[in-house]
């Protein structure tokens, strides 16, 4: 039994058995939609069955009973503002450096492609802040994160649940590794993405040298229309800031994402990751105040993660313990995956015929996209003193 023998809507994509293939004969290919799927070389194939076996696809989930929620935000102002909501990362990937170790993370590439590299160098690490809403590649940094391991070094690596999955299938019992897990709300696809950035690039004669989904220099963290990217043309580098667009709205809407996002086995209370970090949804009803800057709500999974995350503490300006019972409510991933709409059964027809402006309104003219956009409107234009209204009166 080997890899093809997967339903296609439970492969998520992490390239684990085209890295683990002794004979070297899967490799990631793009489907119709533009998500990588492993295929096979049957010529070289011998049908040993490692791929099958290996594949966190086919495991029984292995989850800890150990969760501690906390909210926390960090002290540093200026790492604050960089990152997607309280900071954590960024604080536990600076204590990773500090002890000689090292860190593995999603960043940009030069063609605005989203992968994961693994690093000791602070820049690198600032590479890695902040939310890149399209599904990024392991497959070349396994490599480097088994050596590194297995040299000894410390590694912290940061990615979704399933490619966390996908490194615990090949470091199950590593006590020099750590693993953390953002909560994930589901990826879209590299080619639709590819789309999105020549699109930029066109519509304004020149490289898009950066792209933010989460910016809060302007509209501060709580708010959907953060989107921020830079145009570099003719040496000038100009900054845009869109409203609402469309490639954010059929992410955020859930209409555009893989498949096995909606089926996802690890969007659940147990967790498989030492850390799990993400937005702190609901902190208004919590708390009955403003976090400007962005808060988190951690899940601590482990005995290891929360020596971790003990080594922190100092960094935070900001550090609740939440009841167990609240903790897994302050964001719906947490709980379950993002719900499927029937739109996307038809989202990613004619992909390699379309150009992104032919998805536009498409998008935004879609059932769901309309009435989560009247939502955001008001998360947007009404005055916070409505707001907590609103919150005090719930």
């Amino acid at each position: 039994m080997t890899i093809e023998n997967l339903n296609k809507h439970d492969c998520c994509g992490c390239s684990l058995c085209a890295n683990i293939c002794i004979k070297k004969c899967i490799t990631m290919q793009p489907d119709a939609e533009g998500f990588l799927f492993p295929t096979i070389n049957k010529v070289e194939c011998t049908n040993c069955g490692l791929c099958y076996k290996k594949c966190p696809a086919t495991k029984a989930i292995e989850t800890y009973e150990f969760p501690q929620y906390f909210a926390s935000a960090i002290s540093d102002k200026e790492d604050l503002l960089n990152s997607s909501s309280g900071g954590l990362f960024i604080s536990l990937a600076k204590h990773i450096l500090s002890i000689g170790g090292y860190v593995c993370g999603c960043v940009w590439d030069e063609n605005m492609r989203a992968i994961h590299i693994c690093s000791n160098k602070i820049e690198d690490i600032y590479r890695m802040m902040g939310s890149k809403y399209v599904q990024s590649t392991i497959e070349n940094v396994l490599p480097d994160v088994k050596r590194y391991v297995n040299n000894g070094n410390i590694v912290l690596f940061t990615g979704t649940a399933c490619q966390i999955a996908a490194i615990k299938s090949l470091f199950p019992n590593a006590d020099n590794l750590y693993l953390i897990d953002i909560l994930c709300h589901g990826v879209p696809s590299p080619l639709f993405f590819s789309k999105y950035v020549k699109y930029l690039e066109s519509k304004h004669g020149g490289k898009l040298i950066n792209l933010e989904f989460r910016n809060k220099r302007k509209l501060g963290w709580g708010s959907e229309h953060r989107t921020y990217y830079e145009i570099e043309k003719n040496g000038i580098i100009k900054g845009y800031r869109p409203f609402l667009p469309a490639y954010f709205c059929s992410f955020f809407y859930g209409t555009n994402l893989r498949e096995s996002c909606y089926l996802c086995k690890y969007a659940g209370e147990g967790r498989i990751s030492d850390i799990t970090i993400g937005d702190f949804w609901g902190y208004m009803e919590y708390y009955g105040h403003m976090f400007p800057d962005g808060i988190s709500i951690a899940s601590v999974n482990t005995k290891k993660g929360m020596s971790l995350f003990e080594t922190i503490r100092k960094d935070l300006s900001f550090c609740d313990k939440i009841p167990k019972d609240k903790g897994k409510g302050t964001n719906t991933n947490f709980y379950h995956p993002t719900h499927r709409y029937s739109s996307r059964d038809t989202f990613y027809s004619g992909i390699y015929n379309s150009e992104y402006k032919d998805y536009i309104w498409k998008i935004y003219l879609d059932k769901c996209t309309r009435k989560q956009f009247l939502t955001s409107l008001y998360g947007r234009f009404m005055p916070e003193c409505i707001k907590k209204l609103r919150h005090a009166l719930k």
